[in-house]
C-alpha cells in the first residue's frame, strides 16, 4: 500500500568543519491508524539523497572557511536552471508574510 509522507533533512553548521545532521520523517496514518513508511523511499533517502546533501554541506563549509563564500544559505542559479532553491526562498517568504499577518 502506498503511504504518503514527508522527510525533512536539517543540517546545522556548528563550525567550519562540523555539522549536526538531523532527519525527521512524517507519515500519514493508514486506515488502521499505523504510519507505515515506504521502504524504497527510506532507502533512497538514506543511501542516496542524504549522502549527496552531506557532501554538498561539506563542500559549502570548506568554502565558507575560505572566506570566499558570499551567497547565503540557499543555492540560487542566476540563470534559472534546475539546480536552484529559489522556490524554497519563495516558500519561506510566503510563510513569513502569513506569520506577520497573524501576529
Amino acid at each position: 500500500r502506498r503511504v504518503h509522507g514527508m522527510s525533512v533533512l536539517q543540517f546545522l553548521p556548528l563550525s567550519a568543519d562540523r555539522t549536526l545532521r538531523r532527519a525527521h520523517r512524517f507519515f500519514a496514518a493508514g486506515a488502521d491508524g499505523a504510519a507505515v513508511p515506504n521502504e524504497d523511499a527510506i532507502n533512497y533517502l538514506n543511501n542516496v539523497l542524504l549522502q549527496e546533501d552531506t557532501a554538498l554541506c561539506v563542500a559549502i563549509q570548506q568554502g565558507m572557511e575560505s572566506q570566499a563564500f558570499t551567497q547565503g544559505r540557499l543555492v540560487v542559479d542566476p540563470e534559472g536552471g534546475w539546480a536552484t532553491e529559489e522556490s524554497v526562498a519563495q516558500f519561506h517568504g510566503l510563510c513569513h508574510e502569513a506569520l506577520l499577518r497573524n501576529t
